[in-house]
């Protein structure tokens, strides 16, 4: 069961990215968004989820995986929701940061796995 939860949080987090990636020609067409706007959606997301990476996997090794990896997706979906409302390019930027803020929250938690099931002992 941890395995199959692990696996959805991180499916959310790669259709969200995969999503953005299809959706940047429409967002050239209604947002009017130039190439660096484009990339700065793209990269914010990555760059604050590569950014925290060892930051909320500590946390979450501190206050519980269960718990950080609830609430991470709990924001991450938020931020996602809010992009979707977004009027301007600098909009869409501003909640791109906290969804992959909370992405790395939810996708931080590997060693839940690893020990839910620990690999065979070594002879």
């Amino acid at each position: 069961m941890i395995l199959i939860a692990l696996l959805l949080a991180a499916f959310l987090v790669n259709l969200d990215t995969t999503l953005v990636n299809v959706a940047l020609p429409a967002l050239v067409r209604e947002l009017h968004a130039t190439t660096t706007e484009l990339q700065w959606v793209v990269d914010s997301f990555n760059l604050v989820f590569a950014a925290l990476l060892l930051t909320f996997g500590s946390l979450s090794d501190r206050f519980g995986r269960k718990g950080m990896l609830l609430a991470g997706l709990t924001v991450f979906g938020a931020a996602s929701l809010a992009a979707g409302f977004t009027s301007s390019p600098a909009q869409l930027i501003a909640p791109a940061s906290p969804a992959g803020d909370e992405a790395e929250t939810a996708e931080g938690p590997h060693e839940t796995e690893t020990q839910a099931h620990p690999a065979p002992a070594a002879r």
